[in-house]
């Protein structure tokens, strides 16, 4: 018998018949090939979005294929003893976000159409790459995401939405830099277009989940400001030609005068901008490696010789040594935002700030 893994802790554990419940704290699932479950009377879920986890269990475990029919409402609702409207339901649902479809409400089976998503980010990090794991961990296995790169490359940003309209379901995109929403943006239909972690100005009128860039540095650093003052200096590492939303400069400043703290914006790092004694905020991953290779060049410890803070936080900051202090959203739940946008029923607008958070470490 061929069995596959499925680890998946947020899905409703059901029992399945003959599988192995292998960790019940990881909740790791090996299921067979047909879809007979139990459901679990002592849940806390209810028995419509057991039955609607069960399928979409199932379908994500490549035990149900497009084109495979399920039980018919009667059928499932003797085999589970539960009522024909709660079967009914939990079909109606699955309907909606497009993971089943039916021949006049009668014959139930897994939809053959797989829907395309596009999601457009700027650029490759690793934070950006947890928003993409939560994302598509979300969507059913029917739908297939397009992960492309602008790169903040204007030609290679229109090159791409010229090729893209029409093509897709849902169109999730992080937009370059811009002062007007492109003119082949213009033409996707509002309810299937999402901005994504983009100044929210720039989304008037349109649904977008973004951080926010506009206080969050400031009211953060005020929550170290006795750490920063320990150190002589306090510097931000802001090229001319990032792409950071300069208001992150501006709040910067701002903080460092309100505080009667000596500050310095470089435009490059070099290893003769590396002194004993200052702090030094950095935005983008290249520049904390490069700081983190001269500060052990010159054999300056972290936290103590020299002070680290950077921008959007990730798995390996956690590790590096005692850690890196970060100022960062949560990229994990703007995936997760995203996903719930594109599975929605309705056409409303959405419009979603998540908050900036400071997480202290070692570093500073």
């Amino acid at each position: 018998m061929l069995l596959h893994r499925l680890n998946n802790p947020s899905k409703t554990c059901l029992e399945f018949k003959n599988a192995v419940i292998l960790s019940a704290q990881n909740r790791t699932v090996y299921y067979m090939s047909k879809l007979d479950f139990k459901l679990d009377l002592s849940s806390v879920v209810t028995k419509q979005q057991q039955v609607i986890n069960a399928v979409s269990d199932a379908v994500n475990a490549g035990f149900l294929c497009p084109g495979d029919k399920l039980p018919s409402v009667n059928n499932l609702s003797v085999k589970l003893n539960i009522s024909r409207d709660t079967v009914f339901k939990a079909y109606q649902e699955l309907k909606k976000i497009g993971l089943i479809e039916s021949v006049a409400q009668k014959a139930y089976h897994i939809t053959s159409k797989n829907k395309k998503v596009l999601l457009m980010l700027d650029e490759y990090s690793p934070y950006k790459e947890l928003l993409y794991n939560s994302f598509k961990d979300l969507l059913p296995a029917n739908y297939t995401i397009d992960l492309v790169f602008h790169h903040y490359n204007k030609t290679l940003y229109d090159t791409i939405l010229s090729n893209v309209l029409g093509k897709y379901s849902h169109y999730i995109i992080s937009p370059y830099f811009t002062e007007e929403i492109h003119n082949t943006l213009k033409k996707i239909p509002k309810d299937k277009l999402l901005f994504i972690d983009i100044s929210q100005k720039l989304s008037k009128g349109y649904s977008f989940v973004c951080q926010n860039f506009n206080e969050a540095v400031n009211s953060c650093l005020t929550e170290i400001v006795g750490l920063v003052k320990k150190y002589k200096k306090f510097n931000l590492v802001f090229p001319k030609n990032i792409t950071h939303p300069s208001i992150t400069e501006k709040a910067f400043k701002q903080f460092c005068t309100d505080n009667n703290i000596e500050f310095e914006v470089l435009s490059q790092l070099k290893i003769s901008d590396i002194h004993q004694d200052q702090a030094y905020f950095v935005l983008r991953q290249k520049h904390l490696v490069r700081l983190l290779k001269f500060a052990k060049t010159k054999k300056l410890l972290q936290g103590k010789d020299i002070g680290i803070i950077a921008y959007n936080d990730s798995p390996l900051h956690e590790v590096i040594d005692n850690g890196i202090t970060s100022i960062s959203t949560d990229f994990m739940e703007m995936g997760q935002i995203a996903a719930d946008y594109v599975l929605r029923t309705d056409a409303k607008i959405i419009n979603k700030i998540i908050p900036t958070r400071l997480i202290l470490r070692g570093s500073l």
